[in-house]
């Protein structure tokens, strides 16, 4: 029997009864179970089941809901890492012996960059790598961190991922050399001081003072991921507690100074505090039990999701349009807020997966039918179309819906003035219209068509780009790429022909 994880097989097992721990099995009862790094199967997406009225891509509210009879499956693809989406930072002892393989500098000379793969090196050469230092059998619930598999050669990762996918693997790589490496060795100084405010009536108040100091002695597994990120956290001032301070009185350097501000608002959500929000969902739970529900982790991951699901979960709602992501913030799209407007309210509160998952832990106790359980849930999904189609008959939900409806704007067309929207992956005048000719092709109908395409240059453009362009404001760009292959430095400007050009002037400009 192969199970999905390490932590399903050791559960059979369990069951069975009569459990013996092999290498990469265990047995229970005559029967051998291994485990997988991941999914071999998944469940089929609704468009594969071709029988079915919701299999067609555009599906009516009449087809809902999507509730197959027998449900079907697929086998997943194969991966150059483990199951990507998990939160575990530790691997068992199950997993040594492979990550010792991994820990050969074959597996950093043509994958990292030149100062890693020199820090890798030098510690590899000290005998500075112990893959015992990432186990710990106890913290693993489910699937292991990390790590890349046997299938990853230094010639798959030239040619056949992409290039997001190789800065992927180089981030797995880098952490993984870093998590295995020694510990960084550094002096801390903490001082602390007293100042004696003197007030205009003649009071003394003691404001207390701290200042600290960090020096690194050993660099460890610093030298290693510290060289792979980018060097801003080096521009920043450091701060140095002089030698030769000690104990005493110190003469006032100058006047001291209050600043007055306000509380600000709570900032909005960015995908690192969204994701920790839904793993902590029991804090917006004001039922105590409902709370102990949700927060339980023996059987299930705490809070909305798993650590599988989460990051999938935002990616979903991101490239359907329901959330943008602007600088490191995500925010709602009126497409969204569409979305929320018409949810009925059982769906927009916490409090129901705290109840699936209390539920859930009733049948897992024999405390509940699992039957009813889903019979419930079956004759609800069953009710919502109707519910929602009624929803949408109410003035401020029509509102939204027509919000929704119109296209952010990225500035004026240079070429007639009109709105620059984005469809797709392309930016385009807000006049084109497109039709399929008899070949299948899309042509241009109406409009002055105007468009400018995902990548100019070698380069991907961003949304900020295209909109600061068409503003005016001539953002600079750099790692631009010739047709010889050479980077450059260019400022974009709109081109009414080629959609975006490139300008020279004033490069060195700085911004006011």
């Amino acid at each position: 029997m192969i199970a999905e994880k390490r932590s399903v097989a050791f559960a059979i097992a369990q069951a069975l009864g009569g459990v013996r721990q092999g290498d990469g099995y265990v047995s229970a009862r005559g029967a051998l179970i291994s485990w997988a790094q991941g999914h071999l199967v998944e469940l089929s997406d609704p468009e594969e089941y071709s029988d079915m009225p919701w299999s067609a891509h555009k599906w009516t509210m009449d087809s809902l809901p999507i509730d197959p009879k027998s449900w079907r499956w697929r086998l997943s693809g194969a991966k150059v890492a483990t199951y990507p989406r998990t939160d575990s930072k530790y691997i068992t002892h199950d997993d040594v012996d492979g990550l010792k393989e991994l820990l050969q500098p074959k597996y950093a000379l043509g994958f990292l960059d030149q100062k890693p793969v020199e820090a890798i090196h030098d510690l590899y050469s000290a005998g500075g790598f112990d893959p015992i230092r990432c186990v710990a059998d106890d913290k693993v619930q489910g699937h292991t961190a990390i790590l890349p598999t046997r299938r990853l050669t230094y010639d798959v990762f030239q040619h056949d991922l992409t290039d997001m996918e190789r800065e992927v693997i180089a981030v797995i790589l880098t952490r993984m050399w870093s998590a295995c490496a020694t510990d960084r060795v550094h002096d801390t100084v903490k001082v602390e001081a007293v100042l004696d405010e003197r007030h205009a009536d003649g009071s003394m108040e003691r404001v207390p003072l701290s200042a600290s100091s960090d020096v690194t002695v050993e660099a460890g597994w610093t030298a290693i991921e510290g060289t792979s990120r980018t060097d801003d956290a080096e521009k920043k001032p450091v701060n140095r507690i002089p030698d030769s301070l000690g104990k005493g009185p110190l003469p006032q350097s100058g006047a001291p100074s209050l600043t007055e501000g306000v509380s600000a608002p709570p900032k909005p959500f960015t995908e690192a505090t969204l994701l920790s929000a839904m793993e902590h969902a029991s804090r917006f739970v004001a039922d105590s039990d409902l709370k102990a529900a949700l927060d339980d982790d023996t059987s299930h991951s705490g809070g909305i999701g798993t650590p599988a699901t989460r990051a999938g979960i935002l990616e979903s709602l991101v490239k359907s349009g329901y959330l943008q992501r602007k600088g490191k913030q995500l925010r709602s799209t009126p497409a969204g807020r569409m979305l929320v407007g018409v949810a009925i309210d059982e769906l927009k509160d916490v409090k129901l997966t705290a109840q699936w998952e209390q539920s859930l832990a009733d049948i897992e106790q024999g405390k509940g039918d699992e039957t009813v359980f889903l019979n419930e849930i079956r004759t609800a999904c069953a009710a919502m179309p109707g519910r929602v189609m009624e929803m949408t008959r109410r003035d401020n939900l029509q509102q939204l819906v027509r919000q929704a409806g119109e296209r952010e704007s990225f500035g004026p067309c240079p070429r007639c003035g009109k709105p620059v929207v984005k469809t797709g992956s392309v930016w385009q005048c807000s006049s084109n219209k497109s039709v399929k000719d008899d070949a299948g092709a899309w042509k241009l109908s109406e409009g002055c068509g105007y468009k400018i395409f995902a990548e100019k240059f070698g380069k991907k453009l961003t949304d900020s780009m295209v909109r600061r362009t068409l503003e005016g404001k001539r953002p600079k760009v750099s790692g631009l790429k010739s047709k010889a292959g050479k980077t450059f430095d260019a400022r974009l400007v709109p081109d009414r022909q080629y959609g975006i050009g490139l300008s020279f002037d004033d490069l060195n400009r700085k911004k006011k």
